[in-house]
């Protein structure tokens, strides 16, 4: 089959706008910490040769019940265990149940499907424990959950693994998890061929040499298993060595290594690239280098050391034969784990030790733990403190300590257990276990953080008639990205612009095709904001008047210098102002016109008598108690935009019928704005009253002629001497009064005459005249 025509879309993940205040905003694949725990595990048994035992071990924090098919082999007797809480559970496997495998390849049905009604920790161990020497390693499996979203696997959207193995009898087994499931495999530096198999179905590669760099693709989930039967590397020694590889986008760039338990202190790794040039420092001092698939040995080490690279990388540690690996006595054999990555780290993790010595001709059993350092002395191991002294820190790297546990201690003898690690921070946790002729290493546990595949958008909501700046980004096995476009056009790289050309122009996708032709989609929505202005551009100033930008921006800037919503300019002249939100920007320019006020005041109806008496012609009169009322107009021109009353009224007219201060403003523009006022009486006849005694003598008290009434106006009041001489004359009630001196010397004691005489101001024209007496009393 060629390989371009394997180009497949398996899944299209949607992703709604997520409003943020970031100018930038990314949309991405499911990017999941996956625990080792879960409810459905794939997996097969790497070659063996004499294999003797078969095991699937199986920790639960509750009770559980698992099940255990062959999908693609129907002779396969269903297993059904339950799994108590407290301990760990194996359950044997038929060894005729193991993988096979050719340098072309088998394909069989091998593959198993584990399922749990309790999420569950799996750990397989491949075991032969009659030969000499016997052999077995193990391997933790991480789980995959086929019913959900692909994204939420740690195999992602589609499968991409570059392996590496032993020296020698290497092996990878290829375990398919759908149906009709292409599989394209690759050596280091060869020439790609392509396998279809169907659900549960196997593929098995062997190999008289390394297999390392082999790399493993497919459009949908597969899970790959690796490893082999010797080791040279200047010791050859045989044992199995297997371990479950990991995705292409969960590698890492941080790792730390451990020498082996019981003095094994000789070990080695393997480092395959994701990058080409990737540099590769161990313990900061930059070693070497290492390309894309291809895989670096670093042998002879020693001691604890933590290695560096620049792009990430898979690092496989090998344990070394007895009789070189430094152990006195000589214990162990060749194994093999996948290194986990800083950002793989745990917080508690539960984990199966097999204890069973005549099962696995193991007889020492351990815990490596490295963790930051400071976060040990929270550690407990199966709910017992460890003790800080069993911790050593790394040499160079000092951010990080470890400490290789003996669970002599911790785990009963002879008995399946579960080991659990609780109070850690980021924690990398492996098990190991020896015998004299072999040993096992496989992690207890880790979490996973993928390289999503993302899109972003800057700005962040867009504006129409403005470019925006598209960016990919995803794991560099990618190949090609393709945008679609709002207006239908596409552009691939993963550096790309678009120019919005309106509102509707919000909804993009991306789709990363791999080197091996498999798809991937995001669709996400980016908003689309657009300015639009609601401004009277021409406005007409009288005295002064307030322009307005509009609410809602998150900045303005005027052409006076203002930096505020509104301005109040009084002079004629063109405005200028700009606008911002997000990154839209608009700019208007108001013209103002210098205008004139109208001749305009409030009118009465009905007409006051008074209405042209001088002092009155700004009040008006009504009898309350009678039910009088007024109409009071504000625009008499009928020009006026609006008209608005001191009572809150918005009317030109309104109707009063009570006494008081009527205020209307008359708005004819903006800047054009008349205030007058009107004061209403109640009034409902002519009073008019002078007390008949009053005592000028300074003491505060009574001491000025008032006159007291209403209703009256056009007022002459005169007092009188005994000779009939005008000593005070009075033209309003409210002019303070009559101090009682004439000619600014105090008249003496006595009886004085005063005369008024007044109009009615609701018959006004006729004079009315009184007389009287007023009497000083000091």
């Amino acid at each position: 089959m060629n390989i371009l025509h394997m180009k497949k879309v398996y899944k299209s993940l949607r992703y709604g706008w997520l409003l943020a205040v970031f100018a930038i905003i990314s949309f991405s694949s499911v990017q999941a910490q996956v625990a080792t725990e879960g409810a459905e595990f794939w997996f097969a048994f790497s070659p063996h040769t004499g294999a003797t035992s078969l095991r699937v071990m199986v920790v639960s924090d509750s009770a559980a019940n698992v099940e255990i098919t062959m999908p693609a082999n129907t002779g396969f007797t269903t297993i059904n265990q339950a799994v108590p809480a407290g301990r760990a559970t194996y359950i044997d496997i038929p060894v005729a149940n193991i993988t096979t495998g050719s340098a072309a390849g088998n394909t069989e049905n091998m593959g198993f499907r584990l399922t749990s009604d309790r999420n569950i920790n799996v750990t397989l161990l491949n075991a032969q424990t009659g030969g000499t020497p016997s052999s077995l390693d193990g391997t933790i499996l991480f789980p995959h959950n086929s019913t959900q979203d692909w994204t939420q696997s740690i195999v992602g959207n589609f499968s991409d693994y570059i392996v590496n193995t032993s020296d020698q009898n290497s092996s990878i087994v290829v375990v398919a998890t759908t149906d009709a499931t292409d599989v394209i495999l690759t050596p280091s530096g060869g020439t790609a061929t392509t396998v279809t198999l169907t659900r549960g179905q196997t593929h098995t590669i062997t190999g008289t040499n390394s297999l390392d760099g082999y790399r493993v693709q497919a459009c949908k989930p597969i899970m790959v298993f690796a490893g082999g039967q010797t080791a040279t590397e200047g010791c050859t020694a045989t044992n199995l060595m297997v371990n479950q590889m990991m995705p292409f986008e969960t590698w890492g760039t941080r790792f730390f290594t451990v020498p082996g338990a019981g003095g094994a202190f000789n070990y080695s790794v393997k480092i395959v690239g994701s990058t080409d040039g990737t540099t590769i420092s161990v313990d900061s001092v930059q070693t070497t280098t290492v390309g894309k698939g291809q895989s670096v040995l670093l042998n002879g080490l020693t001691q604890p050391v933590c290695i560096e690279t620049s792009s990430p990388v898979q690092i496989s540690q090998f344990f070394r034969g007895n009789t070189c690996n430094g152990s006195t006595p000589v214990v162990g054999g060749p194994a093999m784990v996948v290194l986990k990555h800083v950002q793989q780290g745990v917080d508690s993790i539960a984990f199966p030790i097999d204890t069973v010595a005549a099962t696995t001709n193991i007889t020492n059993r351990f815990v490596t733990i490295i963790t930051p350092d400071g976060s040990q002395n929270a550690l407990r191991l199966n709910g017992q403190t460890i003790p800080a002294a069993s911790f050593t820190q790394y040499t160079v790297c000092t951010d990080y300590v470890h400490a290789t546990i003996d669970l002599a201690t911790f785990i009963p003898s002879g008995a399946f257990s579960k080991v659990t690690v609780s109070g850690a921070q980021n924690a990398l946790v492996y098990a190991q276990g020896y015998g004299t002729d072999k040993s096992y290493i496989y992690s207890g546990g880790y979490n996973v953080t993928k390289v999503p595949i993302s899109a972003s958008g800057n700005p962040n909501p867009s504006c129409t008639g403005s470019a925006i700046a598209l960016t990919a980004t995803g794991p560099n096995n990618i190949a090609t990205y393709t945008w679609t476009l709002p207006d239908g056009s596409t552009q691939t790289g993963t550096n790309i612009t678009y120019t919005v050309r309106s509102t509707a122009d919000s909804s993009y996708s991306l789709l990363a095709t791999n080197d091996a032709g498999c798809d991937s989609t995001i669709s996400f929505t980016i908003p689309v904001d657009t300015i639009i202005l609601n401004v009277d551009t021409d406005q007409v100033v009288c005295d002064s008047i307030t322009l307005d930008a509009g609410i809602g921006f998150t900045s303005y800037a005027w052409s006076t210098g203002a930096t505020t919503q509104t301005i109040t300019v009084s002079q004629a002249g063109n405005y200028t102002f700009t606008v911002t939100r997000g990154a839209c920007t608009a700019s208007a320019t108001i013209n103002v016109t210098s205008g004139e006020k109208p001749e305009v005041s409030i009118s009465v109806s009905p007409t006051q008598p008074t209405s042209s008496a001088r002092g009155l012609e700004r009040q008006a009169f009504i009898c309350v108690e009678n039910g009088e009322t007024l109409t009071l107009t504000g625009d008499t021109t009928g020009t006026a935009q609006l008209v608005t009353w001191s009572n809150g009224a918005t009317t030109n007219q309104i109707t009063v019928d009570s006494a008081g201060t009527y205020i209307a403003t008359i708005q004819f523009t903006p800047g054009c704005i008349v205030i007058d006022s009107i004061v209403v009486q109640d009034v409902c006849e002519a009073k008019f009253f002078v007390p008949t005694a009053f005592s000028p003598n300074g003491d505060g008290v009574n001491d000025n002629l008032q006159i007291f009434g209403e209703g009256f106006f056009n007022l002459d009041f005169r007092v009188f001497n005994r000779w009939g001489e005008v000593i005070y004359i009075s033209r309003s009630k409210d002019d303070g009064g009559w101090d009682g001196t004439a000619h600014g010397v105090e008249s003496p004691n006595g009886t004085y005459v005063w005369r008024a005489i007044f109009e009615d101001v609701k018959n006004p024209g006729t004079l009315i005249k009184r007389w009287g007496r007023i009497n000083i009393v000091r």
